[in-house]
C-alpha cells in the first residue's frame, strides 16, 4: 500500500490549492534542485574524492620512499684531524710560548 502511494503522479499545484491526497507538499523548485544535485553534484562530488584520494595516496607512497631512503643512508664519518696539524698546531704553540718568554726575561 505504501509503494502504491509513492508511484501515485505528481500533480502540480498552485498556491493556496488543496492537496488531492495526503503526504508532504514539496515545492518544484526544490524538487528540480535536489534532481540536479543527484545528477551532477553528486557526481562531480564523488570524482573529487576519488581525485583527492588518489592523489593522497601518491603522496604518502612518495613520503614512505623518501624515508625508506633516508633511513638507508648513513651519516658520513667525522673527519679525522691529520697528524701534521695536530704537530704543527703544537709545535707553533710551543715556539710563541718560547718567544713571549724570552721577551718577558729580556724586559725584565
Amino acid at each position: 500500500m505504501l509503494v502504491a502511494a509513492l508511484l501515485q503522479p505528481a500533480v502540480p499545484l498552485r498556491e493556496g490549492q488543496p492537496a488531492p491526497n495526503d503526504g508532504i507538499l514539496w515545492p518544484e523548485d526544490k524538487t528540480r534542485k535536489a534532481v540536479a544535485c543527484l545528477r551532477v553534484d553528486l557526481p562531480d562530488c564523488e570524482r573529487r574524492l576519488k581525485l583527492a584520494t588518489d592523489t593522497a595516496k601518491v603522496r604518502l607512497k612518495a613520503c614512505q620512499g623518501t624515508l625508506a631512503m633516508y633511513r638507508d643512508v648513513e651519516p658520513p664519518p667525522e673527519p679525522e684531524t691529520p697528524l701534521g696539524a695536530v704537530l704543527l698546531a703544537g709545535g707553533g704553540g710551543l715556539v710563541v710560548g718560547a718567544l713571549v718568554g724570552v721577551l718577558l726575561v729580556v724586559t725584565l
